[in-house]
């Protein structure tokens, strides 16, 4: 059969009749991009991408579905080609709705490849799966019982039945590698001789100081309070909190076996710091429990949620609790199994309004549903409190229900100003976790992941 002479970007190729200019270019090692083209199918052309110029047509071609003919030159790089190829991309991707990345790695914080390591873990390949997973967490153990998992709720195997339990999978691999006697422990960075200061022993700061161990510093951690966990302590009281307690412990326990020198009982001061000639400072000052603002709010004998662990004796039997949060509602089932008699107030429709784990809405109340103790008063806006009462109204009605005393869950705000004190004692200075913005136990050690990687 005789072929056909043609030039392309100034190399002259042949061809066989009915080639088209994309088949001959790629026989002769010419690179035109494509997107739609498979030789499997039928030619379509629709991307645009391959678009190429040919000598005597003022328009441009589609190598895919343009054929040869003889004595035929094309030019497939010029800058007229390569804005149109970049037109059509942004066209594409202006109404783009395809999973260029699963949805699942998508939702999570820490962009960790959930596909990746439920996939090696169905193989059997655990300590594969657990090196992927610490490629982007480095406590997959802990955040195996305290994530919210909105992988999860993304997870395409939904659409189905149920989405996979990639959060138990992460926890199984991890307590896989606990059981063994070879525990995998991620390469720890060689000694930089840079010295580090967390203010903060709560998770964010907990996180930050192990990472920055990791990655060879000497790392030295304050805490104003005798122990460790910050707003972790309140897990040693709940029964039902037992994961969280465990990943309180279990971060303590990592940060001695690294290594970290450790200053509980500590109130340190912007001069110590500056003093101390550390390169960086990282403050996780953590956030504080704020009141609702009704009158008697901010009366001192009106106690907030985080202050009543330790002192439920000073409460009396009947308790309100003012606020259906993920954190009112376990506050109010923490001291309804000490035995008081609770009722949650709430404006919303439901309590847990604001919980972020899958299911967690629909599993917490079958328990504390159980609680003959535990009484529940929703779409019910509080007026005002007393250390003993609290005005509330609902359906359009006012009442006043009495108490022996009055708990608020009115939410956190971040000990900034606290942080900020500690700006310029160092070269480097940051702000990580609650004390930027109040979140979950996930997002606040994301952050310190994310800046103590930095360092």
């Amino acid at each position: 059969m005789d072929k056909f002479r043609l030039n392309i970007n100034g190399k002259e190729v042949t061809g066989v009749p009915g080639q088209t200019i994309l088949e001959v270019a790629r026989e002769n090692d010419i690179f035109i991009p494509t997107l739609c083209y498979d030789e499997r199918t039928r030619i379509y052309g629709s991307c645009g991408i391959c678009m190429c110029e040919v000598e005597g047509n003022p328009k441009l071609c589609k190598a895919c579905a343009t054929v040869i003919a003889p004595g035929m030159v094309v030019r497939t790089n010029t800058e007229r080609v390569i804005e149109s190829r970049k037109t059509n991309l942004e066209l594409l991707l202006s109404n783009h709705t395809g999973d260029c990345r699963p949805p699942c790695v998508l939702a999570c914080p820490a962009q960790t490849d959930c596909q990746g390591y439920v996939g090696l873990i169905a193989n059997g390949e655990y300590e594969e799966a657990l090196e992927l997973v610490k490629d982007k967490i480095p406590l997959p153990a802990s955040l195996g019982r305290v994530c919210p998992h909105p992988c999860e709720e993304e997870c395409r195997r939904g659409l189905i039945d149920e989405p996979v339990s990639i959060q138990w999978l992460k926890r199984f691999a991890a307590d896989q590698d606990l059981d063994g006697e070879d525990r995998f422990i991620p390469e720890v960075g060689e000694d930089t001789g840079k010295s580090v200061a967390v203010i903060g022993g709560g998770p964010a700061g907990m996180e930050a100081a192990i990472v920055c161990a990791d990655r060879g510093h000497n790392v030295t951690l304050y805490e104003k309070e005798p122990a460790l966990g910050g707003q972790l302590r309140h897990a040693d009281y709940a029964s039902f909190k037992w994961a969280v307690r465990d990943y309180k412990d279990y971060l303590i326990n990592e940060l001695g076996r690294r290594g970290v020198i450790m200053r509980l009982g500590h109130c340190v001061t912007p001069e110590e710091l500056a003093a101390e000639g550390f390169d960086a400072v990282i403050a996780a000052t953590g956030a504080s429990p704020k009141t609702i603002p009704v009158p008697g709010g901010d009366d001192p004998n009106v106690f907030l949620a985080a202050d009543i662990y330790g002192r439920e004796h000073e409460l009396g039997h009947r308790v309100l609790l003012v606020g259906g949060s993920e954190t009112g509602t376990e506050t109010g089932m923490y001291l309804a199994e000490c035995g008081h008699d609770v009722t949650v107030l709430t404006r919303q429709k439901r309590l847990l309004h604001d919980a972020h784990q899958m299911h967690y809405p629909e599993t917490i109340p079958i328990r504390y549903n159980r609680m003959e103790n535990f009484h529940t008063l929703t779409q019910a806006e509080t007026l005002s409190v007393t250390p003993v009462s609290v005005t509330y109204r609902k359906d359009g009605e006012t009442h006043t229900l009495a108490a022996d005393s009055v708990v608020i869950c009115g939410g956190m705000e971040s000990r900034q100003a606290d942080a900020l004190q500690y700006a310029g004692t160092a070269k480097e200075f940051y702000v990580i976790g609650d004390a930027r913005k109040p979140a979950n136990i996930y997002r606040s050690v994301r952050s310190a992941f994310g800046i103590a990687s930095m360092i």
